[in-house]
């Protein structure tokens, strides 16, 4: 009897040893599971992520491919903007009218535009730095402000989602002090947020 009881105690002993063991894995494959999950979700997150940014520079080559060398070139900002830079869009000088020679660029603008919908835009104007500061200012606001309304009447674009600003000869990509650098200089932009 002494012996069974010893061994009873041992049983017991081993029994309560192995419940231990089983509850210290119990939580350690909950905690794997855990884990296991959240590196699921992260790989899925970062999946996603990478099929947008496939999906992104797809349209951004393909928008690249619509735009002739004189007609204007995409860039990608610092802030991961796209900018559509436009030399194309050549205004008559202190006129901001939008006339039949600008149509076809900006029709390709409109298909460039269909491929990023739902982005807010923002219309930049620039002119170059001859003449008066203010005037070249207030001339590339009115030149901003006509694109602005045009696109926003050919492709419907609610106006909470597209600005007009002009910043005259205050932003130049090239010199000023060159005729070739001041036609680049007068350009519209179309910041594709």
């Amino acid at each position: 009897s002494d012996d069974a009881m010893v061994l009873a105690k041992r049983l017991d002993s081993a029994l309560v040893s192995v419940m231990e063991q089983q509850s210290v894995l119990s939580q350690q494959m909950a905690s794997e599971q855990s884990k296991l999950s959240e590196l699921s979700q992260a790989h899925e997150e970062m999946s996603t992520e990478l099929q947008e940014r496939l999906a992104r520079e797809a349209r951004i080559d393909s928008a690249k491919a619509i735009l002739g060398p004189t007609e204007g070139e995409m860039l990608i900002a610092a802030t991961n903007d796209i900018v559509l830079r436009l030399f194309g869009i050549s205004f008559a000088a202190g006129k901001s009218e939008i006339t039949e020679q600008h149509l076809p660029l900006l029709e390709k603008v409109q298909t460039i535009l269909r491929l990023f919908p739902e982005k807010p835009l923002v219309v930049e104007g620039h002119t170059a730095a001859t003449g008066d500061p203010q005037t070249n200012t207030q001339l590339s606001d009115k030149r901003a402000y006509a694109v602005m309304q045009y696109l926003r009447q050919a492709l419907g674009i609610p106006s909470d989602r597209i600005r007009a600003i002009g910043y005259g000869p205050d932003k130049p990509i090239a010199s000023q002090s060159t005729p070739e650098g001041r036609a680049k200089n007068r350009r519209i932009d179309i910041v594709i947020m």
